[in-house]
């Protein structure tokens, strides 16, 4: 039996500065005004992937 992959962690923590928050407000504006649909998976996508593409994922530091 196969586990799913895990879902990478948006790094959060960046949007403690304003320069970033208003980075990411301007680009889901921009990157859902240009979408038209309705649709849940498409929206989850879309903001997702600019979320990503703007503040990226966060690093795991391993504790050994």
């Amino acid at each position: 039996m196969h586990r799913a992959a895990p879902v990478k962690k948006l790094d959060v923590a960046k949007l403690k500065s304003d320069d970033v928050r208003n980075e990411l407000q301007n680009e889901l504006a921009d990157a859902l005004a240009t979408e038209d649909s309705d649709d849940w998976p498409e929206f989850k996508t879309t903001v997702f992937e600019t979320a990503a593409k703007v503040i990226g994922f966060r690093k795991s530091h391993h504790k050994d």
